[in-house]
Parts: structure tokens; sequence; C-alpha cells
């Protein structure tokens, strides 16, 4: 199914990014570096030349929760699970999984039952009409 790859861009650089025709040459570069074991100190010694960070290479079999802040990602959690992550369902399955292997246990709060698909429906408009009302 091939693989993917988690990239932390850093805002603060981007006019340096979009001046730079090398971006996604050393973009592919860090993945393919990160996706090597051999090479673990790299992570956190490029980044910030970049202006960005790999966060996870993954088969596209697993799921991967990435956590960001402070211009740092770290992966927590990583499954071969099938977690349906456009559902309720599949979300409230990744999460109480999530707190399975730390050892907690989720208890639904009915009251909130229907948040997800109403906070979702914010996100169903039309990529290319964001961007356009972005120019």
């Amino acid at each position: 199914m091939g693989y993917n790859s988690t990239v932390l861009i850093l805002n603060d650089r981007l006019h340096e990014i979009e001046k730079d025709p090398e971006f996604g040459y050393k973009i592919s570069q860090l993945i393919l570096m990160n996706s090597r074991k051999e090479y673990p100190h790299l992570k956190s010694t490029i980044p910030y030349h970049y202006g960005c960070e790999v966060a996870a290479v993954n088969h596209a079999d697993v799921t991967s929760v990435v956590v960001t802040g402070g211009n740092f990602s770290q992966e927590i959690f990583t499954d071969y699970r099938d977690y349906d992550l456009d559902t309720q369902e599949g979300l409230t399955k990744l999460v109480k999984m999530m707190a399975s292997k730390l050892g907690y246990r989720l208890v639904t709060d009915v009251s909130q039952k229907g948040q997800f698909e109403r906070d979702n429906e914010r996100f169903k408009k039309d990529p290319n009409e964001v961007l356009k009302s972005l120019k």
C-alpha cells in the first residue's frame, strides 16, 4: 500500500521556504533519512535548518498519532488496526485504544453525543473554495 509521512512545517520559516527551490528535495531527503533506523540522531538536528521536521514515517496500514508544539513534533502512538478516522466510532475506538495502552479506561459523556458530527460539518468545504477565499 505504500508509506505515509507526517511533516511539521515551521510557519516562522515560510518566508525562507517559499524562496527555496530545493525545499521539495530537502523534505524528500529528510523523509528518507527518517525512515531509516540507522539515522536516529538526525531527527533532532535537521529540522530548524530546513524549516521543517519529519515527525513520522509509517506504512500506510499504520495509524499514527503525532502531537506538535513549541516547534517540535513527537509520534506518541502507532497501531496496525484499521481506524475509520472520519467517523465518531473510529475516533472513539482510536482514543480508547490509546488510553488502554497507557493504562486508562475511558467513559463516554452522553451529553456530548452528536458533537463530532456538528464539528465535522465545518470542515466539509471544498478545499479549492477555501484557498480562493484566502487570496
